[in-house]
């Protein structure tokens, strides 16, 4: 499991925001003396949608925030970054922000981003080659199957899979295999099954219908109705700036609103084909989307980290809900 200590945050950070590039400033409808300037890591994926679509309609503006985007690789460089002080807010997977208070790290979840929802509405899944034999995670044993990252929402919930539908997770070797490669590595007779994600889900079964297929839905089945990610910010920067934050999570809760009540919408489909420079036509032909949330259930995170803690990823669990600011509870 990645470790987040402050010790690695400075290391982190440099590494992976000089190789992502320059932040992108939304445009001030104030003067700047009325503005207030906030640095914020969001990994430009589609469950960043409504993040996107509050700032292109002004949300963050209109709460006089003038918002500095820097694009992150994903969980542990944005927390890494949030505790060295480069941003005062950054999304993020929730069992990676799990980890990081397990460790000590005192972040507060200050508004909800993404969920999934169950089959046939998860936005993941269990896809596997219609030769493979595949069926159940009985059929998995002593066979090679992939997630995008060891240790994280999707890898524990393919061990769920595994275990619950007659099957022992510790038989089946799981390797990592990032999205865009899994439909190759299935195809090629490399791995025999891929927890997938949209938007590569869709793209694999429609490329491969009459090879591919899908057995499961996935985070949002094996831990019904989950949350997996949210945007956080310190304690300490929330004690300070409390206006802040909670500007920031009204503006943004606008966003999801809009974003969940809207999707197919074309004005949504352009926005959201702006950000994850994915062709419009596939963002129309989405066999699920995420849902897009702000409030954050206690229950949910309490979920997550008992399936954390079964498969070896914490010690003890932290108290899931003291993670959750007053801002993400509404």
């Amino acid at each position: 499991m990645t470790k987040i200590s402050r010790r690695k945050a400075t290391t982190l950070v440099a590494g992976a925001i000089t190789a992502l590039g320059c932040g992108l400033k939304a445009p001030a409808v104030w003067g700047q003396s009325t503005m207030t300037k906030l640095r914020v890591g969001v990994v430009p994926v589609l469950d960043a949608g409504a993040f996107f679509i509050a700032e292109a309609q002004g949300h963050f503006a209109k709460e006089r925030l003038e918002i500095e985007v820097t694009p992150t690789p994903g969980g542990g460089p944005s927390i890494a970054a949030l505790v060295s002080n480069q941003f005062q807010i950054s999304m993020s997977t929730v069992t990676t922000m799990i980890s990081g208070v397990a460790e000590g790290i005192d972040l507060k979840l200050v508004t909800g981003v993404s969920g999934a929802k169950p089959y046939p509405n998860d936005y993941s899944a269990i896809m596997v080659r219609k030769d493979s034999g595949i069926k159940t995670g009985k059929d998995c044993i002593g066979k090679t199957g992939a997630t995008h990252l060891l240790q994280n929402l999707p890898w524990f919930c393919t061990r769920l899979w595994i275990d619950s539908t007659g099957g022992d997770s510790s038989k089946v070797s799981i390797i990592e295999v990032q999205f865009p490669q899994q439909q190759d590595a299935l195809l090629g007779g490399r791995i025999d099954f891929a927890a997938t994600n949209e938007p590569f889900m869709s793209a694999a079964m429609q490329a491969a219908p009459d090879k591919l297929e899908i057995v499961s839905g996935l985070m949002g089945t094996m831990i019904p109705n989950t949350i997996v990610a949210a945007f956080a910010a310190t304690q300490d920067y929330i004690t300070k700036n409390k206006s802040v934050v909670e500007a920031f999570a009204r503006a943004y809760g606008q966003g999801a609103d809009w974003a969940q009540q809207n999707k197919n919408n074309p004005e949504m489909i352009e926005l959201i084909a702006k950000f994850t420079k994915l062709p419009p036509e596939r963002l129309r032909s989405l066999i699920a989307w995420p849902d897009y949330i702000r409030a954050i259930q206690p229950a949910s995170l309490e979920r997550i980290a008992q399936t954390m803690q079964r498969y070896g990823a914490l010690k003890t669990i932290p108290d899931t809900a003291k993670m959750i600011y007053e801002t993400a509870r509404t």
